[in-house]
């Protein structure tokens, strides 16, 4: 029923912090995506799109 669908997970982050703190939340993103996916408790697939850190991103 749900196997053609997809959710777009996309993470925000702010330069206040620094680039290093921006790559850190990057790759806890793309982590929890991983795990959600191979859970299997998901009846669709979740795709990282990555980290805005401004509304132009």
């Amino acid at each position: 029923m749900f196997k053609d669908l997809e959710i777009w997970w996309v993470t925000g982050a702010q330069l206040l912090y620094g680039g290093d703190a921006v790559v850190a939340v990057d790759g806890h993103s793309k982590e929890m995506v991983e795990g959600l996916n191979a859970s299997g408790n998901i009846p669709v697939k979740i795709v990282y799109k990555g980290t805005a850190n401004s509304s132009g991103c």
